[in-house]
């Protein structure tokens, strides 16, 4: 049975997995929305490494400000965590930007959640494109934080 909050406006304020999370605090990644704090994520420029899992109710109102940071040169790569609604208008935007999409494989539990949610997620991360097409890929979800450490080991080197 599924919690009907995930299908309601109850509440959009679900923490990231901390498994995941962890994996971007230990990369020094700037989180512009931690639970409960949406108002202050609007008020500077994002800097150079941001994630964001913006509250589900103002996913748009996010990836606007993302591409205005990116195009301020303030913000220039950013990891989305956000459902795989490909059909909406705040994906299409954001995928303009996308220089790899990371498809999970399996259902969400976030930490304040009884349920798995109810909808795919996808990692949309998002910089400077050299004018290829974006990588795709598909991890399953018991492997995710061990694909980011070794993908992050490899793009941003010993950072952690």
């Amino acid at each position: 049975m599924m919690d009907n909050v995930h299908f309601s406006h109850q509440t959009d304020h679900w923490s990231t997995p901390s498994d995941i999370l962890a994996v971007f605090k230990d990369y020094r990644f700037y989180d512009p929305c931690p639970l409960h704090a949406k108002d202050g994520a609007f008020n500077s420029l994002w800097p150079t490494m941001t994630f964001c899992n913006p509250p589900y109710s103002d996913i748009r109102g996010f990836v606007d400000w993302f591409v205005f940071s990116f195009q301020t040169g303030s913000c220039s790569d950013c990891w989305f965590l956000v459902p795989a609604r490909t059909d909406t208008i705040w994906f299409s935007l954001l995928a303009r930007y996308a220089i790899e999409f990371v498809f999970i494989t399996g259902r969400l539990k976030f930490n304040d959640a009884s349920n798995p949610a109810p909808f795919p997620s996808v990692l949309v991360h998002c910089g400077p494109q050299s004018g290829a097409m974006p990588y795709v890929h598909f991890v399953p979800l018991v492997r995710l934080p061990l694909w980011l450490r070794e993908q992050f080991k490899i793009e941003y080197g010993g950072r952690e």
